[in-house]
């Protein structure tokens, strides 16, 4: 399971962006994060909103240093990818948190 994420993930990445200056590293650990979940049954990295939550802090403190928000844009782009890989979005109460309610789906994580 983590070796599909980390490797899709660059994959896709590769395909989509072709960038040498993105840390390909940080996309497979930002693939691979969420799974840390999955023996809770599932939770806010499972979200979109922990996603772009990432992806704000991220473009907010790496104002006027170009070089670090390329290499750490792979973190949210990674959380991103595995939400599409693990087909999260099939679980709207996970994947709209906390829009659709504090609570997450009861149950095993979309992985």
């Amino acid at each position: 399971m983590i070796i599909w994420f980390a490797a899709m993930s660059i994959i896709l990445t590769w395909m989509v962006f072709q960038s040498p200056a993105l840390d390909y590293r940080l996309v497979a650990l930002g693939a691979v994060l969420p799974a840390i979940e999955v023996p809770f049954g599932g939770g806010p990295l499972h979200s979109l909103g922990a996603a772009t939550f990432v992806l704000a802090v991220v473009m907010i403190a790496t104002q006027k240093r170009r070089l670090l928000r390329r290499q750490l844009l792979g973190l949210p782009i990674g959380l991103y990818v595995h939400l599409i890989l693990d087909g999260a979005f099939m679980d709207a109460r996970t994947f709209w948190w906390p829009f659709m309610g504090l609570s997450f789906t009861p149950g095993p994580a979309p992985e």
